[in-house]
């Protein structure tokens, strides 16, 4: 008795109908499927905010540098380091903000403590670890955060961290990671910086760098504007003023301000000649600005 007889006889035990299985036809082969578009490549995108803790916006009225910021990129390139090095009131902090906003792009992340001492020191590590995330930076202990935020300097690439003021270059390497991925930038008043990081002198600025940056910040001419926007009488008081402040960045940007600021107090019908004296016995290198021609606030000669 074959499979089949048995079947059937089970079938009938059973009182189950029986079947009859129709014969298999021959297989008709499928049709082609059509071959499919490949999928565009997916690029990741980061859409979040990246950190950045410079505390200082951008100085639309930064004037010159030019030579000194290429020498900080090449610096930071060869060794990973750079110590802009210059007196108080050149213009260090200025410049190295300007640098950490033209070279925004190139970092990852961008970070700004300030230096002078360990009391600013350890609290900035701390906003610093709070932009990053990091758990440590609700730690009791400041130092905490501290550690979290260099093992993380030493574990990721694409960053710049600034060490502004850093005038104690020992204090400052208690802070700066061994082994790191990004750049460092420090601002001091030390010279002897190389055995922390490549010393990039900076200088007053020269006369007529000084005083195209006084006619800017004063708004006598546009902050754009070449140094040929004013007039002549100008240029020359300028840097005249500018040679009076011995270029000191800090002290021309705190002139042009106050320059400005009395141009306005005419427009707005103020006699300025008190407040330009009390300027003067306040600075008594700045005697000449009281000669400063007194325009329109807040229009541009032209």
């Amino acid at each position: 008795m074959v499979p089949d007889d048995y079947e059937q006889l089970y079938r009938r035990l059973t009182q189950q109908p029986l079947v009859t299985m129709p014969p298999l036809g021959s297989v008709k082969p499928m049709p082609a499927r059509a071959e499919l578009p490949s999928l565009p490549k997916l690029e990741r995108r980061q859409d979040f905010l990246q950190p950045w803790t410079v505390p200082y916006p951008r100085n639309l009225f930064f004037t010159g540098r030019e030579k000194i910021l290429e020498d900080l990129r090449a610096a930071l390139e060869a060794s990973g380091r750079a110590a802009l090095s210059g007196l108080g009131g050149v213009g260090k902090t200025q410049t190295a903000t300007e640098y950490a906003y033209r070279h925004r792009k190139e970092y990852q992340s961008v970070f700004w403590t300030r230096a002078e001492s360990r009391d600013t020191l350890l609290p900035d590590f701390v906003a610093i670890a709070t932009a990053l995330e990091l758990p440590e930076s609700a730690a009791q202990k400041q130092e905490e955060a501290v550690g979290a935020v260099e093992r993380w300097l030493e574990a990721n690439p694409g960053w710049l961290l600034v060490l502004d003021n850093a005038d104690d270059l020992a204090l400052a390497r208690d802070f700066i990671p061994r082994d790191t991925q990004g750049h460092i930038l420090l601002t001091t008043r030390a010279q002897a910086t190389s055995v922390i990081a490549e010393r990039v002198e900076i200088q007053e600025m020269e006369t007529a760098e000084g005083a195209l940056f006084l006619l800017r910040r004063a708004g006598i001419i546009a902050r754009d504007a070449p140094p040929s926007a004013a007039f002549e009488g100008d240029r020359q008081l300028a840097e005249q003023i500018s040679r009076e402040l011995g270029g000191l960045a800090q002290v021309l940007d705190q002139a042009g301000a106050f320059i400005e600021e009395a141009r306005c107090r005419k427009a707005l019908g103020h006699d300025p000649e008190t407040t330009l004296a009390g300027h003067e016995q306040r600075r008594g290198k700045m005697v000449h600005i009281a000669s400063v021609p007194v325009f329109p606030c807040p229009s541009f000669r032209p």
